[in-house]
């Protein structure tokens, strides 16, 4: 029924434009340069296009979920994501082969690992951890080792802010806490984001 399409709009204009080819495309990222979107479809591709223009070039396949899908692109050029039915998956920008970064913990009833949130380091991800009979939970995942550690219980990760907090979202409430950006640990009270 409803249709979606990427729309373009620089900030220092009202004109806003198609990006042509994403009339399938759901929860955009942006490449660190600024210069590519990475997307979803509902067919269960990941692609990416050129702001400049161009057609959509297609990353991955057959990826189970991909409806609700999330992505972060690093500098380093590899897109890390997660979907409703998988742990985490990274491929390179370029396309080519798909790895698991992490994998479903089985015996502790996870079901699914999503929403990465990259940390401005670019060493680690926050994700959120889905178990059955638990909920939610934020972890961090190293992308040198695949180490994983846990930061947040019942919580699911939303921003990294520049003023060394983390945002998250618990029981439909976002909550800010102070956070150790290298540390990756929680190192003051949680409270409630409200609207000043």
């Amino acid at each position: 029924g409803r249709r979606t399409q990427l729309l373009v709009r620089s900030l220092d204009t009202l004109a806003v434009r198609d990006l042509p080819g994403t009339a399938v495309a759901r929860q955009p990222f942006f490449s660190p340069d600024g210069q590519w979107v990475g997307f979803f479809t509902q067919t269960g591709e990941l692609r990416k296009i050129a702001l400049a223009g161009g057609n959509p070039v297609t990353l991955v396949e057959q990826i189970d979920g991909s409806g609700f899908a999330f992505g972060v692109w690093t500098a380093e050029g590899t897109i890390v994501f997660g979907t409703t039915s998988s742990g985490l998956r990274r491929v390179s920008a370029e396309g080519g082969a798909v790895t698991d970064l992490t994998t479903l913990d089985v015996a502790n009833r996870e079901v699914n690992h999503s929403n990465p949130v990259l940390m401005p380091s670019g060493r680690a991800v926050l994700f959120s951890v889905r178990s059955v009979g638990v909920g939610f939970r934020t972890e961090a995942v190293m992308l040198d080792t695949g180490a994983r550690r846990v930061v947040v219980e019942n919580a699911r990760p939303l921003l990294v802010l520049s003023s060394g907090h983390l945002a998250f979202e618990r029981d439909d409430a976002v909550l800010v806490a102070p956070f150790d950006l290298d540390g990756l640990v929680v190192t003051g009270p949680v409270v409630p984001l409200v609207d000043a």
